[in-house]
């Protein structure tokens, strides 16, 4: 767009050329009161550079584990004492974020602060699985470490409904 020469993008036009949601979360990302440099080649690419896909593949690993381990002890008790690494650590707080997240993007009623929180929670989450085994490790912390990506899971699902973009099953 340049306002000086007149040539401008309307909103439909872009959302025929990118994915709604890839939209909405690029226009999310940033404070109504600030510039935005809209990049159409980012938004446009379906990999782990776009924050909105890189978010969204955060979930789906997430789905895809829990697929994979369907029958799970449901009565014996979670040892969350066993999630002690600097990344299961990580990953808690990230989520135990989201209820402060909500309440100051409600209250300064500015979604680009629940935008970022999805990045980093993804960063977060991603940086726990490429560094923690959740299968094949003792069963006891493999089921505290399921309930953990449950709770994240949990938190996707209501970020992404407050940003009011799609969590695929698969990507």
């Amino acid at each position: 767009m340049s306002k000086r020469k007149g040539n401008f993008v309307s909103f439909d036009a872009l959302v025929s050329e990118i994915n709604p949601d890839v939209a909405r979360f690029f226009f999310l990302m940033h404070s109504a009161d600030s510039h935005m440099d809209f990049d159409l080649d980012l938004a446009k690419e379906q990999s782990m550079k776009n924050p909105v896909y890189y978010a969204q593949y955060a979930s789906v690993r997430i789905q895809s584990i829990l697929t994979k381990i369907k029958n799970t002890d449901k009565k014996s008790k979670r040892n969350f004492n066993l999630l002690n690494t600097a990344d299961d650590l990580n990953l808690m707080r990230m989520l135990a974020q989201f209820p402060e997240i909500v309440e100051e993007s409600a209250k300064n009623h500015n979604l680009s602060v629940l935008a970022r929180y999805a990045i980093d929670l993804a960063r977060t989450f991603h940086n726990f699985y490429e560094k923690e085994r959740i299968i094949g490790v003792e069963k006891d912390l493999m089921l505290a470490r399921l309930e953990l990506i449950k709770a994240s899971l949990v938190v996707f699902k209501n970020l992404f409904k407050l940003l009011g973009i799609l969590m695929p099953k698969k990507m």
